[in-house]
């Protein structure tokens, strides 16, 4: 399994134009992380996962946030799911998870991020139920879908 990787340096996100950039440096290293995590998503070829590193990383059972993704993007592939990981800084104490796939996202940009790795590692299965669910549901019209709520 291949992955992507955005790390976002101190200053610009790699990739990102400075001049757009009118906001923190880690609102811009955000954006330009979240915009490629969400093209990956997109694309329907896999789940994207944005991980949002806190300064709980390095920790004595995670070393890397490129292990981290490393870890996710095997656990995927564990349930024959494609997925790439994309990083970006997190100013604040404890590292963040994002889960997207076609136009969804697991842990929106509002404060209810996966804040927990173990959280995270136990919603794999799911996530990945759930695109392969959107693998076979996207080009189904909604309304030809019955209403499940």
């Amino acid at each position: 399994m291949s992955t992507a990787l955005i790390v976002a340096a101190p200053g610009h996100a790699e990739g990102a134009d400075p001049a757009a950039c009118r906001t923190t440096t880690e609102q811009c290293d955000l954006k330009a992380a979240s915009s490629a995590a969400r093209a990956y998503a997109l694309t329907d070829a896999g789940v994207a996962i944005l991980i949002y590193e806190g300064h709980d990383i390095p920790n004595p059972r995670v070393r890397t946030s490129e292990q981290l993704g490393n870890y996710f993007v095997r656990k995927f592939s564990e349930h024959n799911t494609e997925a790439r990981y994309f990083i970006t800084p997190n100013k604040g104490t404890n590292t963040a998870m994002r889960f997207m796939y076609g136009n969804a996202t697991i842990g929106s940009g509002d404060g209810t991020e996966i804040r927990n790795v173990d959280q995270a590692v136990g919603s794999i299965g799911r996530i990945a139920e759930i695109f392969w669910l959107h693998q076979q549901f996207k080009d189904v019209p909604d309304e030809a879908l019955p209403d499940l709520r």
